[in-house]
């Protein structure tokens, strides 16, 4: 009975987990909303050290409200500018996901390359490594089955990203390649199907006797292993003298992400987002709500 039991639980977070990849590789759909604009090393690690001092992001995010055991992502990050023309970044993810347990720890060097005046070159590249387990500690039953010791005992998987940006004064083109390993070693893992990130925006700054307004409309664009490509079309909106700005986004997979962030305090930053689900996810998930805390400790403020 007892191998029966942690077979059947086994069994039950391998379903979540086929699910998060079939319906339709939601976390790849769904990726963190803070990519876009409050944190974009997240996306892309040329923009380690891309700005002067140093910024360390906190970030929580829950997805598919509505089902038990659903997904939970924590991650720390930071990014420092330590000369002219280099920085370091590194990110440290923590998921779990009915019995799965996934960490990963990623390090990056940014290399920022002045073409002219506020123009510049930006390349990034990241390792590290990723392990998953099964939580042995939410089983019931024999801990010593063979399938679960199996899947435990695997080692750490290696992999790495590159990056690129250019940006001026106004304008910002950027495009990235995760999981460069598993993406041209055609690995079948459903975890890593981000093929490419590429996005675009242009900045506009009003002037004004109450306020300044920045407005920043940014296009993405995704590739993802075995699906169709999709593009994310949004805005951010920063009123400078409130320190508050708020952004929405609509992405072709059918649903759309809204955020809002104010500076609590000087030089730190919350912000609160909601993703709706995807059209495949409509009818079971509650949407997915993200947190992310930014501060900057060192350096002018952005």
């Amino acid at each position: 009975m007892k191998n029966i039991s942690i077979r059947l639980w086994f069994v039950a977070g391998g379903v979540l987990i086929g699910t998060m990849a079939s319906l339709p590789a939601q976390a790849q759909l769904n990726p963190p909303a803070a990519i876009y604009f409050q944190n974009q090393y997240l996306a892309n690690p040329a923009w380690a050290g891309a700005e002067e001092g140093a910024t360390i992001n906190l970030g929580y995010r829950r997805q598919w409200n509505d089902i038990e055991q659903a997904p939970v992502t924590q991650y720390l990050s930071g990014v420092y500018k330590f000369d002219e023309k280099a920085g370091v970044g590194a990110v440290l993810y923590s998921e779990k996901a009915g019995l799965l347990r996934r960490t990963k720890v990623m390090a990056s060097y940014g290399y920022h390359l002045s073409l002219a005046t506020e123009r510049t070159l930006h390349l990034g590249l990241s390792a590290g490594v990723m392990s998953e387990k099964i939580s042995t500690s939410d089983l019931h039953g024999d801990l010593d089955d063979p399938t679960v010791m199996q899947f435990n005992d695997r080692g750490l998987y290696v992999d790495g990203d590159f990056g690129i940006a250019f940006t001026d004064h106004r304008f910002t083109l950027q495009a990235s390649v995760p999981n460069i390993r598993s993406t041209f070693e055609n690995d079948e893992n459903p975890v890593d199907k981000s093929l490419f990130f590429a996005a675009a925006s242009y900045v506009w700054v009003f002037e004004r006797a109450v306020n300044t307004v920045r407005l920043e409309p940014k296009v993405a664009f995704r590739g993802v292993k075995g699906h169709d490509n999709i593009v994310d079309v949004g805005a951010d909106v920063r009123l400078e003298n409130q320190r508050l700005n708020f952004f929405a986004l609509y992405h072709t997979t059918k649903n759309a992400t809204l955020g809002a962030g104010l500076e609590v305090i000087e030089r730190l930053t919350l912000t609160a987002m909601f993703t709706s689900e995807t059209s495949g996810l409509r009818e079971y998930g509650g949407g997915t709500f993200e947190f992310g805390l930014k501060g900057k400790l060192l350096g002018k403020e952005k």
